[in-house]
């Protein structure tokens, strides 16, 4: 199954002045930096990581599966070729583009690491949901020009869903803090 790696750890710098560059560290594109004593304990995070971020890349990938569901229902209302009819075909060709752009952004997420790839991994994600998020907006758009109050609801649901996803992200590793929580994790993913 596909999964998102980062493997960059900051080896210690033994003469250094300062006491946090004798250590490991590692740096994520969240603006989130930790310092390790022993090379294993790092490479424990980063394992831990990467599960964490590939069960985000699954939600986001889902998620995009049924933004594009609701994006096809939305489809044949775009254009009309009507006399006095809305022309939506700039709405249309911007979902295009999105749905492009997400695809492009989910593949470099399995892309094979670089070294700035834990940094760009944060980058990656924000422009999926982004893309993801502007296609909900204009598919709401739509449906609450056409009165479609049911179809509004389930943008929004996503929409929702999609800034949790992003939120989530934007605060790991702060929002799995206790060991109790971080075995609840593991358990709802099967980790060892």
């Amino acid at each position: 199954m596909k999964a998102v790696k980062i493997e960059t750890i900051i080896q210690p710098i033994p003469d250094s002045d300062f006491i946090n560059k004798r250590k490991y560290s590692v740096f994520l594109g969240n603006n989130y930096r930790t310092i390790f004593s022993s090379k294993r304990d790092a490479l424990k995070f980063i394992a831990d990581t990467n599960k964490y971020l590939s069960v985000k890349m699954h939600q986001v990938n889902n998620l995009y599966g049924q933004t594009i569901s609701v994006y096809r229902l939305c489809w044949p209302y775009f254009f009309h070729n009507k006399k006095g009819g809305r022309n939506r075909g700039f709405d249309e060709r911007k979902c295009e583009e999105n749905i492009k752009i997400v695809t492009d952004q989910l593949n470099r997420l399995i892309a094979s690491p670089t070294p700035n790839h834990n940094a760009f991994v944060w980058s990656y994600f924000n422009r999926a949901i982004d893309c993801l998020a502007e296609i909900m907006d204009i598919c709401m758009e739509l449906h609450r020009s056409r009165s479609n109050g049911a179809e509004v609801v389930i943008c929004q649901l996503i929409l929702t869903q999609l800034l949790t996803v992003k939120n989530e992200l934007l605060q790991y590793p702060s929002n799995i803090q206790t060991d109790i929580e971080i075995k609840v994790y593991r358990s709802v993913l099967k980790i060892a």
